[in-house]
Order: C-alpha cells, then sequence, then structure tokens
C-alpha cells in the first residue's frame, strides 16, 4: 500500500534567497506564524507490510543542508528503524528517510531508555513534538566532529528525530534557537527542522550546537494503513493507546498492497517559524546577523 504525494512544481530557490525570508519573517515580530510563500516539499509513505512504514521526504528547496549518514536502531537484536540522511546536490534536495517497525513505539520495548523534552544543549524540542521522546544513541555513529542523538515519539505520537551535534557549533556562536515546520494544507507536519546554539548539559558541561531534523506522522498516515501494533513479547495485539485509538481499530489488520494508492497534497506551506533562546531578542532584530549565523552552521554540515 502507498500513500504518495508528489508535487510538479520543484522552485529552485537557494539559499541566499531563503535565508533572508526567514530572517524578515522574524524582523517582523511574529515568534511563530504563517508565511504565504509555498515551500514545496515531497513525500513518500509506503507500508510494506501491517506494522511496518518506510518514508521519505525531500526538500526540494536548496538551503544547503549537507547532513549525510544511514544508521541502524536495534534494540535486544531487533532492528526497529533505519534512518538515513542524503545531502543536498545540485540536482536534489535534501533527503531524510525512515524504515520503521511500529513496535519501537510500543511502551515495553524503549521503557527502560530516557525520556527527554530537550535536546542535548538543553535547548527546548521545537513546538511540533508534541510529547516527551525517548532519546537513543549510538556510540558507533559518533565521530570526534559530529555526534548523533535519536528520539522517539511517546504518548501514542509516531515521531520521530534526529540531532547532529556539531563540535565546530561551539561558543563562537550565539545561544539561540531557530525552528520552522512544513506542513501540509491540513496543518499536519511533514519535516520539521531546528537549528540550535550551544548550550550546556544536565551536568553544566558545554556542549555544542547543532541541526535537529524529524517529523511527527501520527496524523499524516491514513488509518487504513495501520495494522495493529505489533506486540514484543505476544502474537496477541496490545491495547492501542488513546491518542491513536481511531488509527488502530480495524477489526484485523489490512493488507497490504502497491494496487491501492492514494493522494495528497502535494504542497507544503512553511506555517511555524520561530526563534528563541538567551541571544533571540538581538538577532530577530538583526536578519543579516541571523542569516550569517543559520549559514555558517549549513557550511559545518558539509564534511
Amino acid at each position: 500500500m502507498q500513500y504518495r504525494s508528489d508535487s510538479r512544481s520543484k522552485p529552485n530557490l537557494n539559499r541566499k534567497f531563503l535565508l533572508p525570508a526567514i530572517a524578515g519573517t522574524l524582523l517582523a515580530g511574529a515568534s511563530a506564524c504563517r508565511e504565504t510563500t509555498t515551500q514545496p516539499v515531497l513525500y513518500r509513505i509506503d507500508v510494506p507490510e501491517p506494522g511496518s512504514l518506510q518514508v521519505e521526504i525531500e526538500l526540494t528547496q536548496r538551503i544547503g543542508l549537507g547532513l549525510s549518514g544511514n544508521y541502524d536502531i536495534d534494540i535486544d537484536g531487533t532492528r526497529y528503524a533505519r534512518i538515513f540522511m542524503h545531502p543536498e546536490t545540485s540536482s536534489q534536495g535534501f533527503r531524510f528517510g525512515l524504515d520503521l517497525n511500529l513496535g519501537i513505539f510500543i511502551p515495553e520495548t524503549v521503557g527502560s531508555f530516557e525520556k527527554t523534552t530537550t535536546l542535548p544543549t538543553g535547548q527546548g524540542f521545537s513546538s511540533w513534538v508534541q510529547s516527551p521522546m525517548v532519546e537513543l544513541t549510538i556510540p558507533e555513529a559518533n565521530l570526534p566532529e559530529l555526534s548523533w542523538n535519536f528520539y522517539f515519539g511517546t504518548q501514542g505520537r509516531i515521531a520521530v528525530g534526529a540531532a547532529a551535534t556539531i563540535a565546530a557549533i561551539n561558543g563562537s556562536f550565539p545561544s539561540i534557537s531557530l525552528e520552522y515546520a512544513f506542513r501540509d494544507n491540513q496543518g499536519r507536519l511533514i519535516l520539521g527542522v531546528q537549528f540550535y546554539g550551544p548550550g550546556r548539559d544536565q551536568d553544566g558541561n558545554s556542549v555544542p550546537g547543532g541541526i535537529f531534523i524529524g517529523t511527527d506522522l501520527t496524523e499524516l498516515i491514513p488509518r487504513e494503513a495501520l495494522a495493529y501494533l505489533p506486540s514484543r513479547n505476544s502474537q496477541t495485539p496490545p491495547a492501542p493507546s488513546s491518542a491513536l485509538a481511531s488509527s488502530f481499530q480495524a477489526p484485523s489488520a489490512p493488507k497490504a498492497t502497491s494496487a491501492k494508492t492514494l493522494n495528497s497534497s502535494g504542497r507544503s506551506a512553511f506555517r511555524e517559524i520561530s526563534l528563541r533562546g538567551r541571544d533571540a531578542g538581538t538577532y530577530k532584530r538583526s536578519p543579516e546577523r541571523l542569516k550569517a549565523v543559520i549559514g555558517r552552521m549549513l557550511g559545518h554540515t558539509r564534511r
């Protein structure tokens, strides 16, 4: 079963046009607001079998984002997720992809892992994160110049995020958090991006800043695409959580088939933009300085 959103319009706005638009909106004094400029994002959701999702999201705008990598999330010998990021090229925008076993969202699967409402720097998550996230790390994925934290939704939210903490985004950067979200014409999140400056962890140690990227698929996935969430220790499906009850009340698991395709709107709006943090006031008054800071952050994503 496949749910595809394809936009035929793919404007090629480069970074020098996009960043002033962000900064200009912030200068207008809105901490969270609507933009009229449409920013198309292409996304595809495949359901190869009940309890499994494959998602690929592409930013058609060229903003200079160069994060890349493929990461497997294994828990007790079971692979629950694969996350990949393909950097922006001259012919294709940045891509963020997921291959998910929905069992990772069962509380018993990640019950022993820490829940958090903040990034490694202590900055709060973007406003699109609607519940605490379970935080997972993969030590072998980390490098001296870049480290990763992976996040999965709780309280019935099918949300996934990855934070790239970049050593070069150190104390020479301001303490700010610039967030923006792409949503469809029904207000459902497709992709959220957050640039965050350096901060401190729970022990007071200095932590570099970075970029957080993620999505919340809870409202985006059509209910007929979802089977009962698989149980980790039993063949009997568990009772659905209240937040997902409407999605998991089918009397039997739907059969996945590539013959059935539903189309959604392929255009998303730059619905939410916000700037916060200790130094936010200064940069709201100076969009050129904000543009320069974000440009430097983007430059450090290309290794």
